[in-house]
Order: structure tokens, then sequence, then C-alpha cells
């Protein structure tokens, strides 16, 4: 199991390749398409402070694909836009052309519109993005269908309903890995929310809470977050289940944030590796970054585990 990290410049994919992991992924803006307002990244262009979630030109992503596999690093390319209008596939198709002819290694696609576009078109991996949000086995057959290399599963599932998925892909023999996130993900459901603002988002906001009579009942609450953050106490299991890439999400969050998480999960998995079990690498973890109990432990944000927060899925 390897670490994947969220690129949208080059100074996070130097960071990247310093620290050693074994993937990125990222995007690329529309504008030498002549397409100002649209992306295909999965992703807005900028968030509403101003911070990009994707390269500026195809130039730095090949400069980035050169950095990176210097370093024998993965590049995945979002394309995985989750509505595809038929008025925009030949722009599209040219996005992930430019993409294919920068040196990625995979392409992350979002829509049904578009897995038809490319379909036996290009000698190059495909992954299906979480947008596609597959929760059972029966899923992984409509991927193979479509020549699917990697699913990316949403947060939302226990570790038993991802081994009953990896299992049946075993089972079947298709040629397919199993990618899931690692830390941060959507506070409900991966794909099926139509929220898209800039964090802390609305699902992650603080609210006050107030009765009929407009008495204070609680405040700084978090009454629609569900969100699960962590992979620390799962990460054995995932490992032991066959899970191939561990993702961090986080375009467009500090450089120092997902730097920070990447060291850490980094070397948590080279803990993995030597045998050491996880409430020792937790104890490590906790060593080294004192905040983390507080920030995830406290707050039962441990992901594809039974906790009390996983009950308030909606």
């Amino acid at each position: 199991m390897q670490l994947m990290c969220p690129v949208s410049s080059i100074a996070a994919a130097k960071m990247f390749a310093k620290i050693g992991v074994g993937e990125i992924y990222v995007g690329v803006d529309c504008n030498d398409l002549g397409l100002n307002n649209v992306t295909f990244t999965g992703r807005t262009r900028v968030l509403c402070s101003g911070e990009s979630v994707q390269l500026s030109d195809f130039s730095e992503l090949k400069e980035v694909v050169d950095i990176c596999h210097s370093k024998n690093i993965k590049v995945n390319f979002t394309a995985n836009v989750r509505n595809l209008p038929e008025a925009l596939i030949d722009e599209y198709i040219q996005y992930v052309e430019k993409g294919i002819h920068a040196g990625v290694d995979a392409v992350i696609v979002g829509s049904i519109v578009a897995l038809i576009a490319l379909k036996d078109r290009y000698d190059i991996q495909l992954h299906s993005s979480t947008f596609f949000y597959p929760f059972n086995k029966y899923n992984v057959d409509f991927f193979h269908f479509f020549d699917i290399k990697r699913i990316i599963l949403p947060t939302a599932l226990s570790l038993v309903e991802i081994k009953q998925i990896v299992d049946y892909i075993a089972e079947k023999n298709y040629d397919m890995e199993v990618e899931v996130f690692g830390h941060f993900g959507c506070s409900n459901i991966n794909g099926r929310c139509n929220i898209f603002n800039n964090p802390p988002s609305i699902c992650r906001g603080q609210f006050q809470v107030y009765d009929k009579s407009k008495n204070n009942i609680k405040s700084s609450v978090n009454i629609i977050d569900a969100g699960k953050d962590c992979t620390i106490c799962s990460l054995k299991e995932l490992n032991d289940i066959g899970i191939t890439s561990l993702k961090i999400m986080g375009r467009g969050l500090s450089l120092q944030l997902v730097g920070t998480l990447a060291s850490l999960y980094q070397e948590a998995l080279y803990h993995l590796s030597n045998g050491m079990e996880t409430s020792e690498i937790r104890s490590k973890l906790l060593e080294r970054a004192n905040w983390w109990e507080n920030s995830y432990c406290n707050d039962n944000r441990c992901m594809y585990l039974d906790t009390e927060t996983s009950k308030y899925y909606v």
C-alpha cells in the first residue's frame, strides 16, 4: 500500500518527491482549451480564498511529471468532472490528450459520458473517481466493462464492505486495483453532495443551536458533519485487505498541512511494512504530533471503523 497526495503547484510536487510518496494526483486549468469558466478536474478552479486547486497550464504538468518520474512517483491526472455535457466532449478529449502527452500514468474519470468517450481510445490506465460512489461489489462488473484499472471507494464504507469489494475482484480475476481515502474526505457521502464550498465548509461548520424560544441550547456544534478523517488505526486492516493506494485529500490546502500529513502517513506506512502493530504506530505518531489526538481521535474521526460518527451519514 502506498501514499497518494494532492498536487496543485510545482512546489507541492517537489515537496512530495522529497517525502517519497508513491503517487500524486493533479489537474490543469482549462484556459489552454479556451475554457475560462470550466473545469474538468472534479473541483472548482479556485477556492474562495483565491487558492488554486490545479496547475495553470500543461507545461507545468510536464514539469510536475518530470519531477515525479525522477523519483519513481506515479502521476494520476484528474479528468473526473462529474457531469460532462455533450457540447464539451471534444474539449474534454483534448484535455485528456494533453495530459497523456505530458506523460501522466493514469487518468481519473468521473462520469459515464467520459468513460464512453475514452473507452478504447488511448493506451493508458483509467481510474474511476469516487463520484461513481461504488457502494458494493456489483459496481465492479460495470467498471470491468470499461476496462477500469482502479476503483476509488467512498469514505462511507466499513472495512467489511471494502473487503467484500476487493475479494469480489479477486474472485472474478479482474485486473483491477482499489484505492481508498486515507485522510480527509466528504463529511457525508462522496459524490452525492452538491454543496461545493470553501473550507471550512458548511458541513464542517460550527453552529449555534436554539430552541423555539430562541434560547441557546448548545454552542459550537457540528450538526451536519459526519466526516471521518483519519486511517491510522485502520492502516493494517486496509493493507491486509489489499488496498493499493491511500489518498490524502487536499488540493488547495496549505503545503504545510498536506506536507505534515504526508510525512506522518509515510512514516506510519514504513512502520507498518516493518511489522509494527497499530497501537505502536499510533503511539509514535502522537509523539510527533501531539495535536492529532484532539483533532481526530477525541471526535471519533476514525475512517472505516465503527464509531458514533458513522451513525450520522446522510
